[in-house]
């Protein structure tokens, strides 16, 4: 698995793709190319899919359907 054993990587690597995630948006509206509620929309489109994505993931775990290697 890539960075076992590493986990500050692991942190540093999540805090970064995050920020850069977040950051976007703002910078989106700030060049004006897109509305607030544009950005809006597709942080919560966005969350909602992650948030499907999550659920059937850990479900098809919890089912066995997706063993550990």
């Amino acid at each position: 698995m890539l960075f076992t054993g590493k986990r500050w990587w692991r942190i540093l690597l999540l805090v970064v793709s995050g920020l850069f995630v977040i950051l976007v948006g703002p910078s989106r509206i700030y060049l004006g190319d897109h509305w607030a509620s544009d950005v809006l929309g597709a942080y919560l489109i966005g969350s909602v899919l992650l948030g499907v994505t999550l659920w059937l993931y850990l479900r098809l775990k919890k089912l066995g359907v997706l063993a550990a290697k």
